[in-house]
């Protein structure tokens, strides 16, 4: 795999697989938001399509963490007759990146275009969010090399009392939140917490307590043997000149992670995305792909190897897909008590997309943002899922400081679909043709190719 950049790009809101960064109430799913990509309207983006020029980006997506303590853990058009590939580089390198709250972007709709994207996942946090999944149903905490004194029942007391006022401020769900609180303080005066000396331990227990109650697996108690700051670099600063070029770099040594892009046979359009990049980076390249696909009588998005990224970029390339500006989801924040929603853009001028028949295909390690476009398709009956049931990320992480050595990772923010009314979170988005993730192209080809024959 390439490597790990320590720095990268905020993203739109939805939530890769990656990590924790304990901050004071901003780690892994905080929104705050960027300035330094700059977005165009909404209106722009027609053109902008059009014109071969960058789109506006959408929100950003909820990365989690760091692996260290701070998480505790060519765009001509193909020839009808013949098979047209891209060959590119397949996107291997993940780019860890701070976890902000969605970039602003101008209304698609009447309706204010939503700056809050669910916690889908991105590449970046593709392998981390893996190592991070794979440590939370073992209910383990990455614990650093040293080691801090033993913990005495005040310096406990003081850790739940932090993590019940941040449940009961942040969890997605008040009601479960209370009981999670609830079951915490009645632990502690049984002294069921006493045993818990050091602070990795007692971190496991916590979140182990906490998920007996939620079985969530994404709430989990973080500890750092290493003292982590009160007043941390806020997430809402812009990303610096040197992040943005990195981030550019990276989407063009991966070709904005489109692994392959082919007219198969019965001029069936197939698109390998294998993250969903910052569309303010790679509109141009995404868009030119998908004028690319523009005269195929169906299309195949595969995404079995996608772990998420950012909103925007769903955004986009679902306005491909119908002919009119259309709600996908909505986005409740707890904490702020808030709702956004996210629609589609203006119809692009010229695109003959938007009544072809389309094909998903996902596998378990679809995460986060490529659930959501998963999702949004089903729910509004616009395309076929082929595959296996995805991880099931549909709510948005984020990391709360209660003191120099514990923060608590705290699902605060829930994607709400507008016609299901709620989402795929812990459940995954099941597909309409349940195969194997290796079979699923060539199920989805076999169905297309029907499909065609049927019109």
């Amino acid at each position: 795999m390439g490597s790990t950049f320590s720095t990268c790009i905020p993203e739109a809101r939805f939530e890769n697989q990656q990590s924790i960064r304990q901050d004071s109430g901003a780690a892994e799913g905080s929104f705050e938001k960027p300035t330094a990509l700059r977005s165009q309207s909404a209106a722009a983006i027609d053109s902008s399509v059009a014109n071969s020029s960058v789109p506006a980006r959408a929100r950003h997506q909820d990365q989690a963490s760091d692996t260290q303590n701070r998480a505790s853990h060519s765009s001509a058009t193909p020839n009808a007759q013949r098979e047209a590939v891209i060959p590119v580089a397949k996107s291997q390198t993940k780019l860890q990146k701070k976890s902000v709250r969605s970039p602003h972007v101008s209304p698609a709709t009447p309706e204010a275009q939503a700056q809050l994207q669910p916690d889908m996942g991105t590449a970046a946090d593709q392998s981390q969010a893996q190592q991070l999944i794979s440590q939370e149903a073992a209910g383990t905490t990455v614990q650093a090399a040293s080691e801090v004194g033993e913990l005495d029942g005040a310096a406990r007391d003081r850790v739940i009392r932090g993590a019940v006022a941040d449940l009961n401020k942040y969890y997605v769900d008040p009601g479960v939140a209370q009981k999670m609180a609830d079951a915490l303080l009645v632990h502690e005066k049984n002294g069921d917490d006493d045993v818990a000396t050091d602070g990795a331990a007692f971190a496991d227990l916590l979140t182990k307590q906490m998920r007996d109650i939620s079985h969530d697996r994404y709430l989990m108690m973080v500890y750092s043997a290493v003292p982590t700051p009160a007043n941390p670099p806020a997430l809402s600063q812009a990303p610096s000149n040197e992040e943005v070029a990195l981030y550019r770099k990276e989407m063009e040594r991966t070709n904005c992670s489109i692994e392959k892009l082919q007219i198969l046979p019965h001029n069936i359009g197939y698109l390998k995305f294998n993250q969903f990049p910052d569309a303010s980076i790679c509109g141009t390249r995404v868009a030119a792909a998908m004028a690319s696909l523009n005269h195929a009588d169906a299309i195949i998005f595969d995404l079995r190897d996608n772990p998420g990224g950012y909103a925007n970029m769903v955004a986009l390339i679902a306005t491909y897909l119908f002919d009119r500006p259309t709600h996908l989801n909505d986005f409740y924040d707890r904490g702020e008590n808030s709702t956004e929603q996210s629609w589609t853009l203006p119809p692009v001028p010229g695109n003959r997309l938007a009544d072809k028949p389309v094909f998903v295909l996902t596998s378990h390690s679809t995460f986060s943002a490529a659930e959501g476009f998963s999702y949004d398709l089903k729910m509004l009956k616009r395309a076929t899922l082929v595959g296996e049931t995805t991880s099931g990320r549909g709510h948005m992480g984020m990391g709360h400081r209660i003191d120099d050595h514990f923060t608590i990772r705290v699902p605060g923010v829930k994607v709400v679909n507008p016609i299901s009314n709620t989402n795929w979170e812990g459940t995954g988005v099941e597909p309409d043709v349940k195969v194997r993730s290796a079979e699923a192209l060539k199920t989805a080809r076999k169905l297309a190719e029907k499909k065609l024959q049927q019109n």
